[in-house]
């Protein structure tokens, strides 16, 4: 599955989340495609489920 993605040279993001205070820090699940989770497809302009919340309009950054 992964080789095909990387063909069809289409983006992947990983979401995270932590708790007040930081101790812990768990990855979504991508219930929405379940054949990719914990990964998600980025689609521009589109808005992003997950568990517990929806990002209308998503703004990405890339740790390096």
């Amino acid at each position: 599955m992964k080789n095909d993605l990387n063909n069809r040279r289409e983006k992947l993001f990983l979401l995270a989340q932590e708790n007040i205070p930081a101790q812990n820090v768990c990855l979504l699940k991508n219930f929405e495609d379940s054949s990719i989770s914990p990964w998600y497809r980025f689609k521009e302009n589109t808005t992003i489920y997950t568990p517990g919340y929806y990002f209308e309009k998503g703004v990405f950054i890339r740790f390096k």
